[in-house]
C-alpha cells in the first residue's frame, strides 16, 4: 500500500492470504516498486513511466519473492480470464516447463502482451522471458550499457534502465535498486 501508485485492483493468489489487508500485501517490496516504476504518479517523489495506465496487482510470489510454477501459471490464467492487455513478468527461472510454456502460448493466442525479465545471473535469459511470446527485457546501466549482472542470448527484445533506480517502499518511502525486474516495467509502462 503506497499512496503514490493507483491500483485499479489487486488479487492474492497466495493460499491462506487471500484476505490480507493490502497493507500487508508485498513483505519485499518488489511489487511495490515495479508497480511504481509503471504508474508512480509522484506523490512520493516516484514518478511512474505511464501515470494514467490501470494497473491490477496479481500477487503470486510470496514472502521471499518465491513462488511454484503452478501459481505463476495461475497469475497468467487469471490475467487471461479477466481480459488484461499486458503482464509484467518481472520474475524468472532457468527451469523450462512445458505447463508455463502452454500458459504462456494461450495468453499470447488471447492477445495478452507478456514483458519478462532476462535475469540478473549473467547467464541465460530464464523463463519466462525466453520463450518468443514473451518480451525479453535486459537491463541498462546509467551509460545504456548492458549491465554486467543482466542475463544475455538471442532471445532478448530489448533492454532498459535497470541500475541506480528510484522506487516506492513501504509506508509511502523510497530506494534505489537495480535488476531485469527493475527494467521490465519500464517497458511495460512505455507499452
Amino acid at each position: 500500500y503506497v499512496t503514490g501508485i493507483n491500483l485499479a485492483g489487486y488479487v492474492n493468489l497466495i493460499e491462506g492470504e487471500e484476505e490480507l489487508s493490502e497493507i500487508f500485501q508485498d513483505f519485499t517490496g518488489h511489487g511495490t516498486g515495479i508497480a511504481s516504476i509503471i504508474s508512480g504518479n509522484g506523490e512520493t517523489g516516484i514518478c511512474g513511466v505511464n501515470p494514467n495506465a490501470e494497473v491490477y496487482s496479481v500477487k503470486v510470489l510470496d514472502g521471499e519473492n518465491k513462488a511454484p510454477l503452478s501459481r505463476i501459471i495461475q497469475g497468467i490464467y487469471w490475467c487471461i480470464e479477466h481480459e488484461m492487455n499486458i503482464i509484467n513478468m518481472s520474475f524468472g527461472t532457468s527451469v523450462y516447463s512445458k505447463a508455463l510454456e502452454q500458459a504462456v502460448m494461450d495468453a499470447y493466442e488471447a492477445g495478452l502482451l507478456m514483458i519478462g525479465a532476462a535475469g540478473n545471473e549473467s547467464s541465460d535469459v530464464e523463463y519466462p522471458a525466453a520463450f518468443s511470446e514473451v518480451m525479453a527485457v535486459a537491463a541498462v546501466n546509467p551509460e545504456a550499457e548492458i549491465s554486467e549482472f543482466s542475463n544475455t542470448g538471442e532471445e532478448l527484445d530489448i533492454a532498459a534502465p535497470g541500475e541506480k533506480i528510484r522506487v516506492a517502499s513501504f509506508f509511502d518511502g523510497n530506494e534505489v535498486t537495480h535488476g531485469t525486474s527493475i527494467a521490465v516495467p519500464h517497458v511495460t509502462g512505455a507499452a
